[in-house]
């Protein structure tokens, strides 16, 4: 009945709503946000961005996360964002690549999957409009925002990386492809959980 089908949708939603709110209050952690944060404050120390408002970053965070963290997502979540950013890290620490660039690799991969949805294949495109909003609310020179804009469509994995920051950064979205057996397994499995409402031929672009 009409009723039941409403129903049950309400059902469906609340259920949805309650695993949205696990898992953010799982994965937003003091550290993540600290993070998060010292992304900013050393671009600002750079000279890159003004020191933004406390109450600006909070609120990119907080919406990032939610974003990360919405029911239908089982691979593209905030676990992937952070697993990779000890790999960033590391290159800092080497000190191989500028840091102005590596900050904006950084940026872009926190932001890259902001938007995602398995039927569309805008989600880099949108991403890339909600990094560029980020940024243009610290007052980021259009060179970083187009530094960052760019590399966050290179994540479409459709054409080969331009420079080292591509480079960088499409190493880091495809570190899975070269895990154990036993993770990759796990990577296809979520990856399918997230197509698996949607008709074969959404599933065709699958990667």
């Amino acid at each position: 009945s009409m009723a039941g089908c409403i129903a049950l949708d309400r059902e469906r939603e609340a259920l949805g709503d309650a695993l949205h709110f696990a898992r953010i209050q799982k994965e937003d952690t003091p550290e993540h946000q600290q993070k998060y944060y010292a992304l900013f404050n050393t671009a600002s120390s750079l000279g890159i961005v003004v020191q933004p408002e406390v109450h600006l970053v909070e609120k990119s965070y907080t919406e990032l996360i939610s974003a990360y963290c919405l029911p239908q997502r089982y691979y593209h979540v905030a676990e992937h964002i952070f697993e990779r950013l000890g790999e960033i890290e590391k290159k800092r620490e080497s000190k191989t690549m500028p840091l102005e660039s590596l900050l904006a690799v950084e940026f872009a991969w926190w932001h890259h999957d902001y938007i995602y949805d398995p039927r569309r294949t805008d989600n880099e495109d949108k991403s890339a409009k909600k990094a560029v909003e980020i940024l243009t609310r610290v007052q980021a020179p259009k060179e970083f925002i187009y530094k960052v804009e760019e590399l966050i469509f290179c994540t479409k994995h459709n054409y080969p990386p331009q420079n080292s920051e591509q480079a960088l950064l499409m190493d880091l979205d495809l570190l899975i492809l070269g895990e154990n057996q036993d993770k990759y397994q796990g990577y296809v499995r979520k990856l399918g959980r997230e197509y698996a409402r949607y008709p074969l031929e959404s599933k065709i672009s699958m990667r």
